[in-house]
Protein backbone atom coordinates (compact mmCIF):
# COMPACT_ATOMS: atom_id res chain seq x y z
CA UNK A 1 0.00 0.00 0.00
CA UNK A 2 1.15 3.48 -0.78
CA UNK A 3 1.31 6.43 1.56
CA UNK A 4 -2.27 7.43 0.83
CA UNK A 5 -3.54 3.95 1.71
CA UNK A 6 -4.39 2.99 -1.89
CA UNK A 7 -3.40 -0.36 -3.29
CA UNK A 8 -1.43 -0.72 -6.51
CA UNK A 9 -4.19 -2.88 -8.00
CA UNK A 10 -7.44 -2.33 -6.05
CA UNK A 11 -9.24 -5.04 -8.04
CA UNK A 12 -6.33 -7.47 -7.81
CA UNK A 13 -3.33 -7.96 -10.09
CA UNK A 14 -3.91 -8.35 -13.81
CA UNK A 15 -3.89 -11.97 -14.90
CA UNK A 16 -1.09 -11.24 -17.37
CA UNK A 17 1.22 -10.29 -14.48
CA UNK A 18 0.40 -13.50 -12.60
CA UNK A 19 0.99 -15.61 -15.73
CA UNK A 20 4.29 -13.81 -16.44
CA UNK A 21 5.58 -14.40 -12.91
CA UNK A 22 4.52 -18.07 -13.03
CA UNK A 23 6.38 -18.54 -16.31
CA UNK A 24 9.45 -16.77 -14.90
CA UNK A 25 9.30 -19.12 -11.90
CA UNK A 26 9.08 -22.11 -14.26
CA UNK A 27 12.18 -20.96 -16.13
CA UNK A 28 14.09 -20.21 -12.91
CA UNK A 29 13.19 -23.66 -11.58
CA UNK A 30 15.50 -25.43 -14.05
CA UNK A 31 18.43 -23.00 -14.21
CA UNK A 32 21.91 -24.22 -13.34
CA UNK A 33 22.45 -21.44 -10.78
CA UNK A 34 19.31 -22.41 -8.83
CA UNK A 35 20.36 -26.07 -8.81
CA UNK A 36 23.76 -25.15 -7.40
CA UNK A 37 22.24 -22.89 -4.74
CA UNK A 38 19.73 -25.54 -3.72
CA UNK A 39 22.38 -28.23 -3.36
CA UNK A 40 24.29 -25.93 -0.99
CA UNK A 41 21.13 -25.00 0.90
CA UNK A 42 21.52 -27.48 3.74
CA UNK A 43 25.24 -26.96 4.25
CA UNK A 44 26.11 -26.34 7.88
CA UNK A 45 28.82 -24.06 9.13
CA UNK A 46 30.68 -24.30 12.40
CA UNK A 47 29.68 -21.72 14.97
CA UNK A 48 31.04 -20.83 18.37
CA UNK A 49 28.94 -22.16 21.22
CA UNK A 50 29.11 -19.38 23.80
CA UNK A 51 29.70 -15.67 24.18
CA UNK A 52 29.36 -12.82 21.75
CA UNK A 53 31.15 -14.81 19.03
CA UNK A 54 28.34 -17.38 19.13
CA UNK A 55 25.77 -14.61 18.69
CA UNK A 56 27.74 -13.15 15.80
CA UNK A 57 28.18 -16.54 14.10
CA UNK A 58 24.48 -17.38 14.45
CA UNK A 59 23.46 -14.01 13.02
CA UNK A 60 25.84 -14.38 10.09
CA UNK A 61 24.69 -17.95 9.41
CA UNK A 62 21.06 -16.81 9.53
CA UNK A 63 21.80 -14.05 7.01
CA UNK A 64 23.54 -16.53 4.71
CA UNK A 65 20.67 -19.03 4.88
CA UNK A 66 18.07 -16.31 4.43
CA UNK A 67 19.84 -14.84 1.41
CA UNK A 68 20.25 -18.26 -0.18
CA UNK A 69 16.61 -19.22 0.45
CA UNK A 70 15.40 -15.92 -0.96
CA UNK A 71 17.46 -16.40 -4.11
CA UNK A 72 16.26 -19.98 -4.54
CA UNK A 73 12.57 -19.26 -4.10
CA UNK A 74 12.19 -15.60 -5.17
CA UNK A 75 9.99 -16.13 -8.28
CA UNK A 76 7.70 -18.52 -6.44
CA UNK A 77 7.48 -16.07 -3.55
CA UNK A 78 6.64 -13.40 -6.11
CA UNK A 79 3.69 -15.44 -7.33
CA UNK A 80 2.40 -15.86 -3.79
CA UNK A 81 2.89 -12.17 -3.01
CA UNK A 82 1.16 -11.09 -6.21
CA UNK A 83 -1.83 -13.42 -6.19
CA UNK A 84 -3.15 -14.36 -2.75
CA UNK A 85 -4.84 -17.52 -3.94
CA UNK A 86 -4.98 -20.44 -1.52
CA UNK A 87 -4.83 -22.88 -4.43
CA UNK A 88 -1.66 -21.32 -5.84
CA UNK A 89 -0.04 -21.11 -2.40
CA UNK A 90 -0.71 -24.78 -1.65
CA UNK A 91 0.57 -25.80 -5.10
CA UNK A 92 3.76 -23.72 -4.72
CA UNK A 93 4.41 -25.05 -1.22
CA UNK A 94 3.99 -28.64 -2.44
CA UNK A 95 6.36 -28.02 -5.32
CA UNK A 96 9.06 -26.55 -3.12
CA UNK A 97 8.69 -29.25 -0.47
CA UNK A 98 8.98 -31.99 -3.11
CA UNK A 99 12.60 -30.96 -3.66
CA UNK A 100 13.39 -31.39 0.01
CA UNK A 101 11.60 -34.72 0.54
CA UNK A 102 13.79 -37.59 1.71
CA UNK A 103 14.45 -40.31 -0.78
CA UNK A 104 16.99 -41.78 -3.16
CA UNK A 105 19.62 -39.60 -4.77
CA UNK A 106 18.90 -36.14 -3.34
CA UNK A 107 21.35 -34.60 -5.80
CA UNK A 108 18.89 -35.28 -8.64
CA UNK A 109 15.90 -33.62 -6.95
CA UNK A 110 16.78 -29.93 -7.47
CA UNK A 111 15.65 -28.48 -10.77
CA UNK A 112 13.61 -31.37 -12.08
CA UNK A 113 11.65 -30.46 -15.20
CA UNK A 114 8.46 -31.74 -13.55
CA UNK A 115 8.29 -28.71 -11.24
CA UNK A 116 8.77 -26.33 -14.17
CA UNK A 117 6.05 -28.14 -16.12
CA UNK A 118 3.68 -27.84 -13.13
CA UNK A 119 4.40 -24.11 -12.84
CA UNK A 120 3.79 -23.62 -16.57
CA UNK A 121 0.56 -25.62 -16.21
CA UNK A 122 -0.57 -23.28 -13.44
CA UNK A 123 0.21 -20.34 -15.72
CA UNK A 124 -1.98 -21.89 -18.43
CA UNK A 125 -4.75 -22.49 -15.88
CA UNK A 126 -4.68 -18.89 -14.61
CA UNK A 127 -4.55 -17.52 -18.17
CA UNK A 128 -7.35 -19.82 -19.31
CA UNK A 129 -9.61 -18.80 -16.44
CA UNK A 130 -8.95 -15.14 -17.18
CA UNK A 131 -9.63 -15.51 -20.91
CA UNK A 132 -12.89 -17.32 -20.17
CA UNK A 133 -13.82 -14.48 -17.76
CA UNK A 134 -14.30 -16.89 -14.86
CA UNK A 135 -13.73 -15.88 -11.28
CA UNK A 136 -10.09 -15.83 -10.19
CA UNK A 137 -8.70 -18.67 -8.18
CA UNK A 138 -9.88 -18.74 -4.55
Amino acid sequence: MGRSGRKIWPAGPPWVAVVAVLLAAALWQVTRLRKRLLRRCGGRTFVNVCGWRADRDCALAGCRYGRRCTLICAPVMGVMALEHSAILMVAMTGLLLSERAPGPNPADRPGRPLEAICLAGLAVLVGGLAVLHLDPLP
